[in-house]
C-alpha cells in the first residue's frame, strides 16, 4: 500500500495554542486543519490538495509558528510537510491523468533535485495511459540527472581584484540591514540545536599567515580561501546574512558571523558518505529559511556538489573554506560546468 512520508516527530501529543493568533487567522488555520485531517486518504489528488492547504497556512504563519502547527496537529517534521507542498507546487496546476501516478512516484518527482524534463516526460507518459510507478519515477530522474547535475554557470570573461564591499553591492538590500540576531537554529526560532552527522575529522591546511584569496564563480557565488572567523574576511561579508551553514572539522566550533539563522554541524561529514542525505537536508533548510535570490554563507564545505543545491534553489552563496586542497576541488568541479573554452576561473589575492 502506498504510504505518506513517515514523520520523524516524537509521538508525544502536543497542543497548538490557537488563542495566540489573530482571530481571523486562527479561524482560517483551524478550518484548514480539519480539512487536511479529512483528506489523508493516500491518493494522488489528496496529496496535492494537502500540499496546497499547507502552502496556504504557511503563507499566513511565520516559519516558527508553522512548524509548531504541523508538529502539534499532524505529528510531522518540516521535511514531511515540505514533501506535500513540493507535490502541490510541481503538479497542482497541471491538467492530466493524475490517477496514473503512484503517490510514491509523485513524492520522488516533486523533489527539488528532479529536472523539469523528467517531470514533463512523466506527465506525457501518464497522458498516454501509462502508470507512473516509483521505479519509473526513479528511472526518469536518473535519465535526466546527467544533463542537469552540472552547475548552472553564466559566462564571465575575467575576474579582477575588487573592493571588499563589491560582493555586498550585488546582495539584496534586505541582507545589509541590521536586525535582531537569532542564535544557532536547527528547526525553529529561539531554539539552539546542532546537526549531528557521522563522525570524521580532517586537518585544515591553512594558517593565518597564508594570503587570503577568493574566486568569483559566475555572478552568484564567491569562494574565499580563509578561516571563517578571520577579521579580514568579516570585513568582506554583508552586515547580516539570511542563513549561515557550517560543517567545522572540530567540535564546539563557534562563530559570531551575523545571520538570522545559523546551523552548525557538530561533526564533519565524511567525504563521499551520505551526500544524498545531506543534500536533501540542505534543500529542506534552504526552502524553510530562505527565498529565491537570497544569500547563504557556507563555512567548511563538505563536498563541491553543495553548489548544485544552491543553483537548483536559485540562492547566492558566500563560500568559506580554509583548506586549499578542498578549495581546488571546488574550483575544479565548478570549471567542469562550463563548455570548453567558454570562460575561466581566476584566483584573486586580496
Amino acid at each position: 500500500m502506498n504510504r505518506m512520508p513517515v514523520s520523524a516527530i516524537d509521538t508525544t501529543r502536543k497542543e497548538f495554542n490557537y488563542t495566540e493568533l489573530e482571530v481571523e487567522i486562527s479561524q482560517f488555520v483551524q478550518q484548514q486543519t480539519g480539512e487536511i485531517q479529512a483528506l489523508v486518504k493516500r491518493t494522488a489528488q489528496d496529496i496535492i490538495e494537502i500540499g496546497q492547504k499547507l502552502n496556504a497556512v504557511k503563507d499566513k504563519l511565520k516559519h516558527g509558528r508553522f512548524i509548531d502547527w504541523i508538529e502539534a496537529e499532524f505529528h510531522w517534521s518540516y521535511p514531511t510537510a515540505a514533501r506535500f507542498m513540493q507535490v502541490a507546487d510541481r503538479f497542482g496546476s497541471q491538467i492530466y491523468q493524475i490517477d496514473k501516478f503512484a503517490p510514491s512516484a509523485m513524492y520522488e518527482l516533486a523533489a527539488p533535485s528532479t529536472s523539469k524534463q523528467a517531470i514533463e516526460e512523466a506527465i506525457a507518459l501518464a497522458a498516454s495511459g501509462e502508470s507512473i510507478t516509483y521505479s519509473k519515477a526513479k528511472a526518469l530522474k536518473k535519465k535526466y540527472k546527467v544533463s542537469s547535475a552540472k552547475p548552472k554557470l553564466e559566462a564571465q570573461s575575467t575576474i579582477s581584484e575588487t573592493d571588499p564591499s563589491s560582493h555586498q553591492a550585488r546582495l539584496p538590500q534586505s541582507l545589509l540591514l541590521s536586525s535582531q540576531q537569532v542564535d544557532i537554529i536547527e528547526t525553529k526560532p529561539n531554539t539552539v540545536e546542532r546537526l549531528s552527522l557521522n563522525a570524521a575529522s580532517r586537518k585544515s591546511s591553512t594558517s593565518h599567515s597564508q594570503p587570503e584569496v577568493c574566486w568569483h564563480l559566475a555572478k552568484d557565488h564567491i569562494l574565499y580561501c580563509d578561516e571563517p572567523n578571520s577579521p579580514a574576511l568579516r570585513q568582506r561579508l554583508p552586515e547580516k546574512l539570511k542563513l549561515l551553514l557550517a560543517f567545522p572539522p572540530v567540535p564546539n566550533w563557534q562563530t559570531d558571523i551575523p545571520a538570522d539563522t545559523r546551523i552548525i554541524a557538530t561533526r564533519y561529514l565524511p567525504k563521499g558518505k551520505n551526500s544524498e542525505l545531506l543534500e536533501n537536508t540542505l534543500e529542506a533548510l534552504l526552502d524553510l529559511y530562505t527565498e529565491v535570490g537570497e544569500t547563504v554563507a557556507i563555512c567548511y564545505l563538505p563536498f563541491p556538489k553543495i553548489l548544485d543545491v544552491l543553483n537548483r534553489f536559485e540562492r547566492r552563496g558566500i563560500l568559506v573554506e580554509p583548506d586549499r586542497q578542498q578549495v581546488h576541488e571546488i574550483v575544479s568541479y565548478w570549471k567542469k560546468g562550463w563548455k570548453k573554452g567558454e570562460t575561466k576561473v581566476k584566483e584573486v589575492s586580496l
